[in-house]
């Protein structure tokens, strides 16, 4: 994996959960993020999710859940080959 990280700016909510960017033949299994929903901030323009992965190839996801969180559950953008099984 070439950069896979849950982060923080200071001063802001973070946009995702887990973020991978820039993947080849990850695998993200057997996660539950559960949320709460009534205090997450809605962030206007910014993505928000459970998983997000940019430019990922080939990547796996699969048993995965992401529940109660104001956003997409898995979203991938610019990535090709993704697989979602069992979520």
């Amino acid at each position: 994996m070439s950069d896979c990280m849950s982060r923080t700016t200071p001063g802001r909510q973070p946009s995702s959960v887990i973020s991978g960017y820039n993947l080849q033949a990850a695998r993200v299994e057997n996660l539950t993020i559960d949320g709460n929903r009534q205090a997450n901030v809605h962030l206007n323009g910014l993505p928000r999710s459970g998983i997000f992965l940019y430019r990922a190839f080939g990547t796996v996801v699969e048993g995965c859940v992401v529940r109660n969180y104001n956003g997409d559950g898995i979203s991938f953008q610019q990535s090709n080959d993704v697989t979602v099984l069992d979520a």
